[in-house]
């Protein structure tokens, strides 16, 4: 099957355990492996945002597992040994989806360890793709005699009892079908071979910071085909031709190109300036307001497509309602203030006019 195939399903069938196998076997859940197309030490960050906003673009439930499945690979590809890397790329090579656990509640997670062996407890909440996702990569707080910090490991998530699954919290306005449940991790245990990375590495910058631009990816995937859905709705009406509808969509046009272009510019910077010291804080900004940017965009898209489709729109059989809903909740991140004030303290830091500040020494792109 190829990709487009894939997302020709995805669309149609929306999140379901045979969207899973069409991704799966069009090569989408190996595709940044070592050798792959998108291999992460290629630094094709342009075409993996791409790739992000076409899945969204079918489905933002699919868009947002789908995310954190290449979010969980490549902090393995970031993070974790050699002997891990292998064992664990082999597992998606063979077909099994990852997923980030990273919400939780209260004290969230603890990870104690004694004689190799590492036992949680706590919960996790919005555990996207729960029932999909067979290998979690889970944050907890952990405590031992050598380790002390936020730590990442793996869990196999069929060892999970369905009874620790609790799927009555999930309620939400939209994004229903990427099953963010919350799981109670009690008295789970692996090997510590499934521990990786040092204490504190999953928030390390810039890459804890500029992942944001994959799942704003996803959004603006969402927010064109809403705006695509929109311009179908309004042909088969024929109220294609009304002057006030025909500068919504000049307007819709105008807001996803820019969103566009934002993708295209932080992916080559994100390329040029991840392993920098000397930009790290410069990238962490430009995401931030990449981010920020489709933020404001998809809402601005919301809003003129509600305006468009009216009442009737709004209702089934037409796709403007979910896409809606979906985008709208979808586009509720963690932190989102912090991040835009971010980008006004990194400004009132430089000394370079803003016609500088993003330049470094290769000039423009």
């Amino acid at each position: 099957m190829t990709i487009q195939e894939a997302l020709e399903k995805t669309q149609q069938l929306g999140t379901s355990d045979e969207t899973i196998n069409h991704i799966r076997n069009a090569g989408l859940l190996s595709v940044v492996l070592p050798g792959g197309v998108l291999d992460f030490n290629k630094k094709k960050s342009q075409k993996l945002l791409q790739l992000l906003k076409a899945v969204g673009g079918a489905d933002l439930s699919m868009g947002r597992i789908y995310e954190g499945h290449i979010n969980a690979l490549y902090l393995i590809h970031l993070f974790a040994t050699q002997e891990q890397k292998e064992r664990w790329f082999n597992d998606a090579g063979e077909g099994n989806l990852f997923g980030v656990w990273n919400a939780q509640p209260d004290n969230g997670l603890q990870i104690n360890c004694s004689n190799n062996i590492f036992t949680l407890n706590g919960n996790k909440t919005f555990c996207s793709g729960t029932g999909y996702v067979t290998r979690a990569l889970v944050t907890g707080n952990i405590n031992s005699d050598t380790v002390k910090g936020y730590q990442m490991c793996i869990v196999n998530t069929a060892a999970i009892p369905e009874t620790q699954i609790n799927k009555s919290a999930w309620k939400p306005l939209g994004m229903q079908s990427s099953d963010s449940f919350t799981i109670n991790f009690d008295n789970y245990s692996d090997s510590t071979d499934n521990l990786f990375g040092n204490e504190g590495d999953y928030l390390k910058q810039p890459y804890f910071t500029s992942g944001s631009i994959r799942f704003a990816a996803v959004q603006l995937g969402g927010a064109e085909a809403l705006y695509n859905e929109t311009i179908c709705y309004l042909k088969n009406q024929n109220r294609i031709n009304d002057t006030f509808h025909i500068a919504r969509v000049a307007e819709m046009t105008t807001q996803i190109e820019a969103g566009n272009n934002w993708l295209r510019q932080a992916a080559a910077y994100y390329d040029r300036w991840y392993d920098d010291d000397e930009y790290i804080k410069k990238l962490m900004a430009y995401t931030n307001m990449t981010r920020t940017a489709i933020e404001k965009i998809c809402t601005v898209v919301i809003e003129l497509s509600i305006k468009s489709a009216g009442a009737r729109g709004l209702n089934h059989p037409y796709k403007t309602e979910q896409l809606v809903r979906d985008l709208y909740f979808y586009l509720r991140q963690p932190a989102s203030d912090a991040a835009f004030a971010d980008i006004g303290k990194f400004v009132i830091e430089q000394e370079a006019g803003i016609e500088n500040i993003w330049n470094d020494s290769n000039g423009f792109i």
